[in-house]
This record gives C-alpha cells, sequence and structure tokens, in this order.
C-alpha cells in the first residue's frame, strides 16, 4: 500500500504521466477517468447558489483529471476550493485565486480549526483505504465531520 511519502515521490518524478503519479497505470484509468468527476458530482448533489459561495475540500486531491476537471467546476460556479496534497504533488496543479493550497499530509500536519463548520463539501476519493493503513483513521473523520457545516454530513464522497 503507498504511503504518502511514496506518492510525494511518485508527484515529483517527472518521466510518470498524471496517472501515474497518484498511483494508477494508465490501463486503469482509460476510458474510465472522464467517469470519475460526474460520479462524484451526482453523489455530493452540489447545487450552485447565487447568495453564497460554497467551499469544496478535496483531500489528497492528486495532479490527474479528476482533480483538474473539479478545478475547472469550481472555476466556472465562482467557488472556493481547497485543496490538501502534499506540495509535489500540488505543484503539478495550477495556482488560482480561488484555490487554497494545503501542502500537509490530512490532519497531522495543520491547524484546521478556522474552518470548522465552515466547509460544504468534502471529497475524499480513492484515498480513505490509505489512511486507514497508514495513519489514524477516526482522527482523520473526526476532522472531516468537523470541518462540515452543520447537515453536512451527506456531502462527503468517500
Amino acid at each position: 500500500m503507498l504511503s504518502f511519502d511514496d506518492f510525494k515521490n511518485m508527484a515529483s518524478d517527472n518521466s510518470l504521466n498524471d496517472n501515474e503519479k497518484v498511483g494508477f497505470p494508465d490501463i486503469y484509468r482509460k476510458g474510465t477517468e472522464e467517469n470519475i468527476f460526474p460520479d462524484i458530482l451526482q453523489k455530493l448533489n452540489i447545487k450552485p447558489d447565487n447568495e453564497k459561495t460554497k467551499i469544496i475540500m478535496d483531500i489528497g486531491c492528486g495532479c490527474s483529471g479528476p482533480a483538474k476537471s473539479l478545478i475547472e467546476y469550481v472555476r466556472k460556479n465562482s467557488f472556493t476550493l481547497y485543496l490538501i496534497d502534499s506540495k509535489e504533488m500540488l505543484d503539478n496543479l495550477p495556482n488560482e485565486p480561488f484555490i487554497i493550497k494545503i501542502a500537509h499530509e490530512f490532519p497531522c500536519d495543520y491547524n484546521y480549526e478556522s474552518l470548522y463548520s465552515k466547509v460544504d463539501y468534502i471529497i475524499v476519493y480513492s484515498v480513505l483505504h490509505h489512511v486507514v493503513y497508514h495513519s489514524n483513521y477516526l482522527k482523520f473523520l473526526d476532522t472531516c465531520i468537523a470541518l462540515l457545516k452543520s447537515g453536512g454530513g451527506e456531502n462527503v464522497d468517500w
């Protein structure tokens, strides 16, 4: 099972493509990657609200197609996006005014208290099994729940 440090090393390896940097051979994603982000959107049931900006957090975002599709979606809808991953992984994604990059392993190395009860949606796509294997998954889940706005529990895509 790949660790956070393994992903950091792969993200810096310029001989790898974006899918390989996030741990997937192209054969695993070929013909299916374009379905991942629409599936996430459907599960989260995100509805733009003209009265307020939504806050979306992607924990372990990686740098492949789904993360790039999320960035375009957030741009189009004028949301705020928190991307959490290693600096090496985040360096493969664009810098935009609506993106806040947090270059740390979640939740260990960063103080998230200022975001408690403020996040509308959390995406944890293809990450939780790594947390269970390498980290304290209860602390991970507790922090996710603390970040969500009241009633936001249904807005998590594990």
